[in-house]
């Protein structure tokens, strides 16, 4: 595979080793966590807005109904 670098070697016993070394592309999995974090907390500051606008919404309609 062309992301591996391969190396064979003799070990004391004379058997032939394979070491197989990554040197493909990485991911930086804190980067990631941490950016999926906020956008869970983003989207949670959103849902607390919107369900505090539609509690205010369904008040007043409650009220404009109470009235007629």
């Amino acid at each position: 595979d062309a992301n591996y670098t391969v190396t064979t070697s003799t070990d004391d016993e004379g058997n032939e080793v394979e070491t197989r070394v990554y040197n493909g592309p990485t991911l930086d999995v804190k980067t990631v966590i941490q950016e999926l974090q906020q956008r869970v907390a983003d989207r949670d500051a959103t849902i607390s807005n919107l369900t505090t606008r539609l509690g205010a919404l369904e008040a007043r309609l409650s009220a404009l109904e109470g009235s007629n």
